[in-house]
């Protein structure tokens, strides 16, 4: 009994503080280095931020080529299970890069600088999350010049629409007064 009400005593003795709350602080943590201006050599521009996610394709060990999609904060269809943010070709066809390494580098060329990296692993597959960012004017478009499955579905949607309508006045189906 007398070693409780020693330890109870000398608990009551020390002044016991797990979190401090005080205006001061939280003052001092809005002045710190945690502001969220990022600051911009030239006022007419802003970063802009993608996330470069990778699926290795190999199957057991086979095959080191990379699946890369490329997340600009757009939104996604639900329906499409993700496919859309893929990279693609002049063709349509998805683009396999060899490494990630690779992958960074096609996105360089567009001005995108490594930012973080960090991976994880789903069953036998690695998937490789990088972080990049730009600086572009303000009204630009972060993803000028990388073609991706979204866009080239619109293209390709676009394309059709506009070839049947061409195709409709021609033959003269319609009145010009609804076109």
């Amino acid at each position: 009994m007398k070693k409780i009400f020693t330890l109870l005593m000398l608990c009551a003795c020390f002044n016991i503080h797990a979190q401090e709350n005080s205006v001061d602080s939280i003052a001092a943590l809005d002045n710190s280095e945690y502001s969220f201006d990022v600051p911009s050599d030239n006022p007419d521009t802003h970063e802009t931020y993608c996330l470069i996610l990778g699926v290795s394709t190999n199957f057991f060990g086979m095959g080191d080529k990379v699946n890369v999609q490329v997340d600009f904060g757009e939104k996604t269809s639900a329906w499409k299970g993700g496919n859309e943010n893929f990279l693609v070709d002049d063709a349509g066809k998805r683009i396999k890069f060899n490494s990630m390494i690779d992958a960074m580098n096609y996105l360089a060329k567009f001005g995108w600088k490594f930012m973080d990296a960090y991976a994880i692993s789903i069953g036998n597959k690695r998937v490789y999350h990088w972080l990049m960012k730009k600086n572009i004017a303000y009204g630009e478009d972060a993803s000028e010049g990388i073609k991706q499955k979204r866009d080239f579905d619109k293209n390709k949607d676009k394309e059709k629409k506009d070839k049947v309508k061409s195709q409709d006045s021609d033959n003269g189906q319609f009145d010009s007064i609804y076109q």
